[in-house]
């Protein structure tokens, strides 16, 4: 008789989620992605605002989005803004159109990081070199890698 392993086998599933983190903007909006398997929020693109919502959507389709994460722009005193109230709109819409899960994630300090990311000074992050990424796709990045961060 042939002898059983010793060791034990688990069936074990792996469920992974993956994120688009939004950066809305009255001209364009800034796009990462991220999964949770990797937790690094990777720059994807920037859309014009126009019509957006149909992209959002395809882009969605096409990369098996399982959330959206949208930066929402407060005061530094934590106060809503004229922004605040368009990036809300723009989120109720997107909820109409799109069966996804929405988080909103406080979005504070990360236009002026993105911009001392894409300002072409040499870093530590670019080795040297000028990212060839804009503010907004900064600003998604920067939007999903602290979002993903906090959920860890």
């Amino acid at each position: 008789m042939p002898n059983k392993p010793t060791s034990f086998y688990y069936n074990i599933t792996l469920t992974i989620v993956k994120y688009l983190g939004v950066d809305y903007g009255d001209k364009k909006i800034g796009l990462a992605i991220a999964g949770s398997d990797v937790r690094v929020a990777l720059v994807y693109d920037s859309i014009k605002t126009e019509n957006a919502i149909n992209k959002i959507k395809r882009i969605c389709n096409i990369e098996n989005i399982d959330q959206i994460v949208i930066g929402l722009p407060l005061s530094m005193k934590g106060f809503e803004t004229e922004q605040t109230q368009k990036t809300k709109k723009f989120i109720n819409l997107l909820k109409a159109k799109i069966d996804l899960q929405i988080n909103e994630h406080d979005e504070r300090l990360t236009t002026r990081m993105s911009g001392r990311i894409t300002s072409g000074k040499p870093s530590l992050l670019t080795r040297g070199e000028k990212l060839k990424i804009d503010k907004d796709q900064a600003s998604a990045v920067l939007i999903l890698q602290s979002y993903i961060d906090m959920i860890k």
